[in-house]
């Protein structure tokens, strides 16, 4: 079990025994939001979300101390949450408040924005959630600071502004 907060540091429990087994610095500067292992890493990369808006990468030894942490994407605002595609284990989505997703490949050096949702023109929509879905990993949902959440096929991002293939919304909501 992985967590994080706002002292910065990222620990590992061993839930059974009810204790930390390892704390590291996350090298964030502000709150961290999140934190996630990576699938078939043996519990040796765990990825992390902030209020910088950072999207970091920690790495660690076999006998749990850190080797080292790096940067993999940064948002202009706080990034809140994560999403790992379960099936490559390398592919991370992260949202964040100024209305961006990225897709990062952990293989590469490099962060790919793959969709940018705005609430009018000119103004982004921040977005608080991300998650892949588990049946299709080309699906995505976002929801963010409206009363709608958007399902997007990352193979139909032709542009980083590009429409959702459904938006859902309770009708109590929707306005007329």
């Amino acid at each position: 079990l992985a967590s994080a907060s706002d002292d910065l540091q990222i620990i590992l429990w061993d839930w059974a025994s009810n204790q930390a087994a390892v704390a590291y610095d996350s090298e964030h500067r502000s709150n961290v939001f999140q934190a996630k292992f990576i699938p078939f890493s043996d519990d040796c990369k765990i990825v992390s979300c902030a209020r910088d808006g950072q999207i970091r990468l920690a790495e660690l030894h076999p006998d749990g101390s850190l080797s080292r942490t790096k940067k993999i994407a940064q948002h202009s605002a706080s990034a809140h949450k994560l999403s790992i595609d379960n099936i490559t284990g390398t592919d991370i989505f992260s949202c964040g408040e100024d209305g961006i997703v990225f897709h990062v490949d952990i293989r590469e050096n490099k962060s790919n924005k793959i969709l940018s949702v705005s609430s009018e023109p000119m103004n982004s929509l921040p977005l608080y959630s991300i998650e892949l879905n588990r049946n299709n990993q080309n699906e995505f949902v976002i929801a963010g600071m409206d009363p709608y959440i958007r399902v997007f096929d990352r193979r139909y991002l032709d542009s980083v502004t590009a429409k959702p293939l459904k938006n859902f919304c309770p009708d109590l909501l929707v306005s007329e």
